[in-house]
């Protein structure tokens, strides 16, 4: 089932706690957006505590609604949250709500599932001439990385808990994850349910020094489902840099990756 979050916030309004408040941080370590570029304070200036309120609220809102920018019209957006403030009734009647509603989500479905259909075949296609490149190693999972710097401390293993930087981008180049940004290297315990299926195949090949890049096929990712601010079938890639292997016992029989030829 394709998950459309916002859709639903759209069928039954959202609340203001929702509006203004952050973000539940998500599952690491592929989702905790990275900080944004720091605001221009003179655009602001002379604004009253309640005028910045009133901004954030809209912002939060168009950070929801920017999934369906090609959909809807900011213009009516604006005019309705108006009439909503004034007072003023409905322009499209209580009768008609619940059809127009539904129609505009089984659209919405409809057309995320096409993209994610496309994304599978488009993601292959760029594995697949991504492999020829020099210095690219692909298991036979279907996982690709790249050995960016190779180092010559402690093994990696399955149990074991491994301390990271990384980035992680879209296809398109866009950073959804990034330890870097966040100026703090993070944490991972090398257990099965608690990361990626792609992170938890490279890491324990890795040594304490070395720095990867990571391609991911989605199948080893987020999948069909996708994950906050992750597309359904989204393909993955991420620079991740071991700095320190630590605590725990190394799981018998954990993940093996072998090199196709």
């Amino acid at each position: 089932m394709i998950r459309l979050p916002l859709v639903a916030a759209l069928l039954c309004v959202a609340s203001l706690t929702r509006l203004v408040g952050a973000d539940a941080p998500a599952p690491a370590p592929a989702t905790t957006p990275a900080p944004a570029p720091a605001a221009d304070a003179a655009a602001t200036a002379g604004w009253t505590n309640d005028q910045k309120a009133s901004y954030l609220i809209g912002l939060n809102m168009g950070k929801r609604l920017k999934p369906f920018a090609g959909d809807l019209d900011a213009k009516l957006i604006v005019k309705a949250i108006e009439d909503a403030l004034a007072g003023k009734p409905s322009a499209v009647s209580a009768a008609e709500e619940p059809a127009v509603m539904q129609a505009f989500q089984d659209g919405m479905q409809a057309k995320e599932a096409k993209r994610a259909e496309s994304r599978v075949a488009d993601n292959k296609k760029w594995l697949d001439e991504n492999a020829k490149k020099d210095g690219i190693t692909t298991t036979a999972s279907g996982l690709q990385y790249q050995v960016l710097t190779k180092g010559a401390g402690k093994q990696a293993a399955m149990g074991k808990t491994v301390t990271v930087h990384y980035v992680g981008t879209m296809l398109d180049g866009t950073t959804f994850d990034s330890s870097v940004a966040r100026g703090e290297p993070a944490d991972f315990p090398l257990n099965p349910g608690g990361l990626i299926q792609g992170w938890l195949e490279a890491l324990p090949m890795m040594k304490e020094g070395d720095k990867w890049k990571l391609f991911i096929p989605s199948d080893l990712a987020y999948g069909p489902q996708g994950n906050q601010g992750i597309a359904p079938n989204s393909l993955l890639i991420f620079e991740v840099e071991l700095i320190k292997v630590g605590g725990g016992e190394p799981a018998p029989g954990g993940v093996e990756a072998v090199p196709l030829k």
